[in-house]
């Protein structure tokens, strides 16, 4: 795992380190829904997300997470709802330090674990 992040936080720095074959690659329709469906469940949020020693309202994260997201979709990183999650919703690719959000008064949680919960659900409504 460690080196899969490793190899994450590079291409986030360094750029062309992937084959140009490999940028134009999505995820199929399933999964797109799936992923549009968490960005959806994170935008209407009332949620504060912790990024890097600081906390950020719904909207913040959002855009950050889509940022990634284009990011490391152009690179062909993402198959699934759970490869979304792992890279561009979970943690910081430079730091390494794990998102967290902070839901009212309830006790924060990682924020992977918070999306996955959330795609469990989507899922078994389907």
């Amino acid at each position: 795992m460690y080196l899969k992040k490793l190899l994450l936080a590079l291409l986030l720095v360094v750029p062309g380190t992937l084959p140009l074959a490999s940028l134009a690659e999505e995820p199929d329709a399933a999964v797109q829904r799936e992923i549009d469906h968490l960005l959806g469940f994170v935008h209407a949020s009332t949620c504060d997300f912790y990024r890097n020693g600081k906390w950020y309202p719904a909207s913040e994260a959002l855009e950050h997470i889509r940022m990634k997201y284009r990011y490391v979709q152009k690179r062909g990183l993402v198959k699934s709802a759970e490869d979304f999650i792992n890279y561009a919703a979970s943690e910081s690719s430079i730091s390494g330090k794990p998102y967290k959000v902070r839901c009212g008064d309830a006790k924060e949680i990682l924020s992977s674990d918070w999306l996955l919960l959330e795609l469990r659900n989507f899922r078994n409504t389907r």
